[in-house]
């Protein structure tokens, strides 16, 4: 069995193609024991030539067979990503593997390059299954390192807390807390399921929790045709701390603050970049968003507080652009090339 260990969230395999069922066949199964519901693409490399598909979805605790049939490709590649409601991105792998994905349901033949300007490439991992009994398996697996059912039980403590019900840490035990705040979670939302942590509950939990976030909190939106790297500035117990990056594809929406917006103002920068990372220049205009705020940030993931002499924090000088909320709880930023809006 072949278990991927991602450093905070997981990384995934999901379903491609079906090859027809066969005596001599053996499935390949994608299995989560992270405590995320995680959706992936899958891509197939035959003859040189690359097809991805996906999205595919596989809740913690629960196998999903990805390909059905004799796993006779050359190389099996992996992307995948965790829903925006959750509070962090997944941890993405960088490698030289880069193929097309779509915003959709999607089946992209000849994927090494994006002929539609609504796909994008994305990294994907090269993990080959290894036989399991009669099938093939790749497990996904954070560092908690739990067993398939704690999984099931860490991806509903973590989404009920998530809702404000006090279900306990996230640790995989089915204690006192937890089963009082299911129990209140299911009655509230009037379903009765045979498995108390089945995709049925982390369906009506999502559905929840979207719910709640709809019309709260920070959106920001990339409508530009590149790829576009976003940090924010919130201001929080006096001072304001910067959060960053966040990757936004085009035409794609991301929700780095998902709480009412509490406070007057916010930050934020944004930067489109080519596969290169140099900043793209639309019409002779660098596609940058900043202003005259500056703040902290670093190359890798952040949250930093405090602001004053960047450089002597081993940290960099940011020009944020100062947002004006009067008031309002809820904000959306919108990236746009000149002439678009």
């Amino acid at each position: 069995m072949t278990r991927i260990l991602p450093l905070i969230f997981a990384l995934t395999v999901f379903g491609f193609a079906s090859f027809g069922p066969s005596e001599a066949s053996a499935n390949y199964r994608l299995c989560n024991e992270t405590s995320y519901i995680v959706d992936a693409a899958i891509g197939v490399q035959s003859r040189g030539d690359v097809t991805t598909r996906g999205w595919f979805q596989i809740v913690p605790g629960q196998c999903r067979v990805v390909v059905q049939g004799p796993l006779d490709a050359d190389k099996y590649f992996v992307h995948s990503r965790v829903p925006d409601f959750y509070d962090y991105s997944l941890t993405q792998f960088e490698t030289g593997n880069r193929f097309c994905v779509g915003g959709g349901d999607f089946l992209i033949a000849g994927a090494a390059s994006c002929s539609d300007p609504s796909h994008r490439l994305e990294s994907f991992v090269d993990v080959q299954p290894k036989k399991e009994g009669d099938d093939f398996r790749l497990t996904l697996s954070e560092e908690a390192s739990f067993s398939r059912e704690q999984a099931a039980i860490a991806g509903v403590q973590r989404l009920l807390g998530m809702l404000g019900y006090d279900a306990g840490p996230v640790d995989g035990v089915m204690g006192s807390a937890t089963k009082v705040a299911l129990k209140n979670f299911l009655a509230a939302a009037g379903i009765q399921p045979e498995n108390q942590t089945g995709p049925q509950v982390f369906q009506a939990l999502s559905a929840e929790i979207r719910a709640k976030q709809a019309g709260v909190g920070l959106q920001i939106c990339n409508e530009t045709r590149h790829l576009v790297w976003t940090a924010i500035g919130i201001p929080e117990q006096g001072g304001i701390t910067s959060k960053g990056w966040y990757k936004i594809g085009s035409g794609e929406c991301v929700r780095p603050h998902k709480q009412p917006l509490d406070g007057q103002v916010i930050y934020s920068f944004g930067e489109a970049v080519d596969d290169n990372g140099p900043i793209i220049s639309a019409d002779n205009i660098p596609l940058i968003w900043d202003g005259d705020q500056v703040l902290c940030t670093k190359s890798t993931r952040f949250s930093i507080r405090t602001h004053e002499n960047c450089e002597a924090q081993g940290l960099t000088p940011t020009r944020f652009r100062r947002i004006d909320l009067r008031g309002a709880k809820s904000q959306t930023i919108r990236y746009t090339e000149p002439g678009g809006g």
